[in-house]
């Protein structure tokens, strides 16, 4: 059912933008060629990311993330913490303890670049994966040139008329 809605949704966006496109290239009553044309622009990855399929796979991202994203902030507060030691203590530390502090600052701060490098990647993975997977909900793409997509319009106009007319859908 969702991907009925979200179909006819897509479907009305495309249909909308296109009618304006073609309405825009076309001659005007005069019969001359309108001078200037506007081009609507769906951004279909906000627009997936909107329905309920996507908010929905956005809370999973959040939720699959929350103890990594807790473990980095601890580590940098560990960090800050031996930071604000040294600087703050600095003359009143014995050489050895201000080299073990600095060791142990300097091996925080690899592990933290690590788990941020390794984190990154996930996300950025999970969030290809979340987005195939939404692509996969009948979205098609396609390149033409402007004469194929007139077509393309055309077709999908007369195609989506009866519908738009039987469920009585208006712009405004």
């Amino acid at each position: 059912m969702n991907k009925m809605y979200l179909s006819a949704a897509l479907a009305a966006a495309s249909l909308i933008g296109a009618a304006s496109m073609v309405a825009q290239s076309a001659p005007s009553s005069a019969g001359t060629a309108s001078s200037t044309g506007k081009v609507g622009v769906l951004n279909v990855r906000q627009a997936i990311v909107a329905t309920s399929e996507g908010k929905q796979a956005s809370a999973e991202l959040q939720g699959q993330f929350t103890s990594r994203q807790t473990e980095l902030e601890n580590l940098n507060k560990q960090l800050a913490d031996i930071s604000q030691r040294l600087q703050a203590n600095g003359d009143k530390l014995s050489p050895e303890e201000a080299n073990r502090l600095q060791r142990q600052g300097e091996a925080l701060q690899k592990q933290l670049t690590r788990k941020k490098e390794d984190y990154q990647e996930d996300v950025n993975s999970s969030q290809q994966e979340v987005i195939d997977r939404l692509n996969a909900l009948n979205v098609e793409f396609r390149e033409n040139t402007p004469e194929e997509f007139r077509a393309f319009v055309k077709a999908e106009m007369q195609k989506w008329e009866r519908v738009v007319r039987e469920a009585n859908i208006t712009l405004g």
